[in-house]
């Protein structure tokens, strides 16, 4: 989902006798995150490397948001 996109469920506010129900939006915020940055649908990480790392290869185990590892 996109930042600022609202959410609506139609009718399910406050109900009360003779009164019109309303409608509940919620409108998201995204928060920044300290390692990982979005451009539109995806998720970027930027990693930095010596000379030697990229001549030589590397690997590093990245942590995701679920906590899984790859």
């Amino acid at each position: 989902m996109q930042n600022s996109q609202k959410i609506t469920f139609p009718g399910e506010a406050d109900e009360a006798p003779d009164t019109v129900t309303g409608d509940i939006v919620f409108v998201l915020q995204q928060k920044e995150h300290p390692k990982f940055k979005r451009k539109g649908d995806d998720l970027f990480v930027e990693h930095t490397l010596s000379l030697t790392e990229a001549l030589c290869g590397f690997q590093f185990i990245l942590t995701h948001l679920d906590n899984r590892h790859f």
